[in-house]
């Protein structure tokens, strides 16, 4: 881990409405990432216009260099996949897996990947 613990990663993306931002979710989930939660406007804490927010958990590990390109390849990829259903890119940033857990206390919506593989 690095100094200060953040080994993982969140990547956060816009969706123009709750369609959108579930098909999303669920590309992102099936991407391979640990878990998606999304979000309606009202949910989120600060002043933006968006109207529905998508935040992928990375759980990486990304302890060193070889770890930081890897968590922006994976980063370039996700906006990618992001951009093509219709949503956007807010943010990424490295984090503790615990900030998706805060972060997704009262999601509408929340994927797995294992539980997108096991019920597809």
């Amino acid at each position: 881990m690095t100094e200060n613990g953040d080994s993982a990663a969140i990547h956060v993306f816009g969706a123009p409405d709750e369609g959108a931002a579930v098909v999303v979710a669920q590309a992102l989930a099936r991407f391979g990432f640990a878990s998606v939660a999304v979000h309606s406007h009202e949910r989120l804490e600060s002043a933006t216009t968006l109207e529905w927010e998508v935040t992928a958990l990375d759980d990486g590990p990304y302890v060193d260099d070889v770890g930081e390109s890897a968590r922006a390849a994976i980063y370039r990829y996700a906006i990618a996949i992001a951009t093509r259903l219709g949503g956007w890119e807010i943010s990424g940033t490295r984090c503790t897996p615990t900030i998706l857990q805060r972060r997704a206390f009262g999601a509408t919506h929340t994927f797995g990947f294992e539980a997108l593989t096991q019920n597809p």
